[in-house]
């Protein structure tokens, strides 16, 4: 998009860098083997990728202005092993946005994520985003929500919506709270993606505790014609203890037009075991109203992460899934299909590599 361009400009004629600035490209692979149970009635037995993290290369940068300014820029595409391509939409699938840093707060225009994954997931785990998987976050028996993409990541915490053409804004710090608003035009005349988006965030961050709450609106071209949308909100906290990282979230995802809601209660706990590995652990429960037939979901999950260098890391995932209501196909979250029945469980098997 144009703001993207000419901000993007910045990084080639504002002279010799300082030792501020970076520019950083960088890559992360993640591929696995999952045994899902259920799948028309049989265990199946599959390759899959990005599962504790997803696919994704790009770049990363940040050019000192001067006068306590600086620009900001990144650019990231989804991609897959399996068939050597670009996943999602265009080029930049995931990311592409740039902006102004100053004392006064960030703002970026362009591809960007809402307040529901920013907030309630990025900033809420921190650096131990990266123990979470993907199975392990919210999906279910929630197929007449009215999204053509099914279940998965309904509440957006799991990043699998960015918002095109958006202008974002990062409050500066006041004592460890802040706050962010984001307005996006997103792409209505999409069947998949979404539209019109409004995100708001506010957190407090003090070690050790990490509280936030979050609200993201968007319309869909698939409800009421792009009239109405998903309406999302959630509180979340973190709270560092001695020996383990303890985590709670609640998220209310709701389509405006049929009224059908989600409520989704998380807690978690993240592990160390040794030096070089952790445990996370998590239980959710997940209930629709009676627009959703009262379905419910309860599901647990573990995962083992051991890292034998800052590159390198191997992991296993176990997650089990048992469903109520009238419609009892259980989903979990990443799963190779739908169950035919009430159960679901998965085990994933992965290697990871990340550099930059």
């Amino acid at each position: 998009m144009k703001g993207v361009g000419c901000v993007s400009l910045l990084f080639l004629v504002c002279g010799q860098s300082v030792a501020d600035d970076f520019f950083k490209p960088y890559i992360l692979t993640d591929i696995g083997w999952s045994s899902t149970s259920n799948i028309n009635g049989e265990q199946q037995y599959h390759y899959q990728e990005g599962r504790l993290a997803p696919n994704f290369i790009g770049i990363k940068a940040r050019k000192e202005l001067g006068n306590g300014y600086a620009g900001v820029l990144k650019v990231e595409s989804g991609y897959s092993l399996q068939d050597l391509k670009i996943t999602g939409d265009g080029l930049f699938s995931r990311q592409m946005f740039a902006g102004l840093d100053s004392d006064f707060g960030q703002v970026t225009v362009g591809k960007q994520w809402d307040f529901m994954f920013e907030t309630l997931a990025v900033d809420r785990w921190g650096e131990k985003l990266r123990n979470v998987p993907l199975l392990q976050l919210q999906a279910g028996p929630f197929f007449n929500l009215g999204l053509p993409t099914g279940s998965i990541d309904y509440n957006r915490v799991a990043a699998g919506f960015p918002t095109d053409r958006a202008v974002k804004y990062l409050s500066p710090d006041f004592n460890g709270f802040s706050f962010g608003v984001m307005h996006g035009d997103g792409d209505p005349g999409s069947n998949i993606r979404y539209g019109k988006t409004r995100s708001f965030s506010v957190k407090y961050i003090q070690s050790p505790l990490r509280v936030m709450a979050a609200y993201t609106d968007s319309r869909h071209r698939a409800i009421n014609r792009g009239r109405d949308g998903i309406r999302n909100y959630g509180v979340g906290a973190a709270y560092d203890f001695s020996s383990f990282i303890g985590d709670a979230l609640y998220t209310r995802t709701e389509n405006t037009y049929s009224h059908g809601a989600i409520d989704s209660y998380a807690i978690g706990a993240l592990v160390p075991v040794t030096t070089h590995s952790s445990l996370y652990a998590n239980y959710m429960y997940l209930k629709g109203n009676a627009r959703l037939n009262k379905n419910m979901a309860n599901q647990v999950g573990v995962t083992y992460d051991y890292r034998f260098n800052k590159n390198w890391d191997a992991y296993v995932s176990a997650v089990y899934q048992i469903t109520g209501g009238d419609d009892q196909s259980a989903y979990i979250s990443g799963a190779y299909g739908v169950s035919s029945d009430r159960e679901q469980s998965v085990l994933h098997v992965g290697v990871r590599f990340y550099y930059e």
